[in-house]
């Protein structure tokens, strides 16, 4: 992990800061790309505790705050560990969600971690993945719907990925699906956020 001073590049939000360095990682095809750019002799950063002709072939590039640009009804403010663990999800293999094209979507939106749910709470606190990158991870094993059974499924909290009913898979074609899971909120039902209640799910 490298954690550069200042903010990242994503939270420019004036657009006056083009030398800062967006957040990312850096993997395999990266470092390959890297060396066919001519940019690296080998596809991996060389270090002393490698052996020779290995080295670091993971990076997660993240910034020290994201704290910039305030103004008029903008504190400028956002927290980091959105971006955090946004970046770690590409680690571990997740796929991002979120839509980088310039028609001001929001990818799958701030329900999951890995589209806009990065930025969720101003990035101070953001969801867990969707249900589609969970399955990806082999986290759960969604239980197939069929509607057409005329049966009624009650799922387990989104949370409890090891319950049998934490994610329902009902398929629409032969290849595409829905997957619905159960994103409960307010657990102690005071209206109110209070990690205590573990309201994260």
């Amino acid at each position: 992990i490298l954690i550069h001073a200042g903010a990242g590049e994503e939270t420019d939000a004036n657009n006056d800061s083009p030398e800062q360095i967006y957040s990312s990682y850096l993997g395999f095809d990266d470092f390959a790309e890297a060396v066919e750019d001519s940019l690296l002799e080998q596809p991996y950063l060389v270090t002393d505790d490698h052996p020779e002709g290995e080295g670091v072939q993971h990076v997660l590039v993240l910034p020290e705050c994201e704290y910039q640009d305030p103004g008029p009804g903008s504190s400028g403010y956002y927290g980091s560990l959105g971006v955090y663990c946004f970046e770690m999800g590409l680690r571990l293999g997740m796929l991002s969600l979120f839509d980088f094209t310039d028609n001001d979507s929001q990818g799958i939106g701030q329900l999951g971690l890995m589209g806009f749910g990065l930025w969720s709470a101003g990035g101070l606190v953001p969801p867990e993945p969707c249900a589609f990158n969970k399955q990806l991870m082999g986290w759960l094993e969604p239980l197939d719907a069929d509607p057409a059974a005329g049966a009624i499924w009650t799922l387990d909290p989104a949370a409890d990925v090891t319950g049998p009913r934490a994610c329902a898979r009902v398929d629409i074609t032969g290849s595409e699906y829905y997957l619905l899971e159960y994103r409960l909120q307010d657990p102690d039902g005071n209206n109110r956020f209070s990690f205590e209640a573990g309201d994260l799910n």
